[in-house]
């Protein structure tokens, strides 16, 4: 399976996904409360509204399946997430992250995680019809261990800093849209001319074509 140039791009996007939204889980509650003041209450209020708007995201996403390609959607999604962090980390840097700017990238990065997690399990899975359990097992691992790897790492800075989450979101989806769009780009369909050096067809048949890896 991990020969598989496409299963393996869209490990990466299911992965990558998972950088930043295990970053919030670890320091949404230092940002909202200990920089902006939100009472436990709220918070929670707030947490749940966000749990929403992914379980929204994932509905809608479970509803374009066969009329939009599946990986349009995955597209939209990591644009949403890398522009959730492009504002987290422009707040953290020049305003101390408001409280507005932070729930609306907070909002929007969950969002985000609706479009792609699902999808991008659902096409790896896709890509080794063969192995289904194994290759859950591998998406698994390797997306619970970097779950892991990136919880103490959001929490660098300290309490009172948001550029580590911000930079987490960043890089997580940078790293997706690789995945997407270089590990697992589609093959390539050539037309091949008849009577080619590439071609092994006589002249009288018609063109025929080839898919590149």
């Amino acid at each position: 399976m991990l020969s598989n140039r496409r299963f393996v791009g869209y490990v990466v996007v299911a992965t990558s996904a998972f950088i930043a939204l295990f970053a919030y889980v670890a320091t949404s509650a230092f940002i909202l409360q200990n920089m902006n003041g939100l009472s436990p209450v709220a918070y929670s209020v707030a947490f749940a509204a966000n749990a929403g708007g992914m379980t929204i995201a994932a509905l809608v996403s479970a509803r374009l399946a066969g009329r939009v390609p599946t990986r349009r959607v995955i597209l939209v999604g990591q644009l949403i997430a890398l522009a959730a962090g492009v504002v987290m980390l422009t707040g953290a840097l020049w305003w101390a992250t408001p409280l507005l700017v932070a729930m609306g990238s907070f909002f929007a990065l969950m969002v985000a995680q609706g479009l792609i997690n699902t999808n991008g399990g659902a096409l790896a899975s896709a890509e080794v019809p063969e192995h289904p359990g194994t290759s859950s097992a591998v998406l698994g691992l390797v997306q619970w261990t970097t779950a892991g790897i990136v919880a103490p790492i959001a929490g660098l800075g300290g309490e009172h800093t948001a550029v580590p989450m911000a930079v987490l979101m960043i890089g997580g989806a940078l790293l997706s849209l690789f995945g997407l769009l270089v590990l697992a780009r589609p093959h390539t369909v050539r037309r091949v001319r008849p009577g080619t050096r590439n071609s092994k067809e006589p002249h009288r048949h018609a063109h025929r074509w080839e898919v590149l890896p």
